[in-house]
């Protein structure tokens, strides 16, 4: 029976760079909230105002959007991990 190899450890920039997409997107829904609040209590925006909402809204759904690729990913790979026989 072979000796298995210890597991690597992770860089510490992939760990930094997961941390900050998570960030990222915690802030994004904070501020999205906080826009609905807004918008929901009668709030009224000039032309910039809602151009610029509609560009951050854009880049909240493309951090959700990676994050969720990259959740998908692992979960794929640690799946395949699983099923492979030692």
């Amino acid at each position: 029976m072979g000796v298995v190899p210890p597991v690597a450890k992770m860089d510490g920039t992939v760990l930094n760079g997961i941390s900050r997409f998570v960030q990222e997107l915690e802030q994004g829904q904070r501020v999205m909230d906080h826009l609905i609040r807004s918008a929901s209590s009668g709030s009224r925006y000039s032309n910039a105002e809602l151009l610029s909402l509609q560009a951050s809204m854009y880049r909240y759904a493309q951090v959700l959007d990676l994050v969720s690729r990259i959740v998908e990913k692992g979960t794929n790979g640690l799946k395949d991990v699983l099923k492979t026989q030692v």
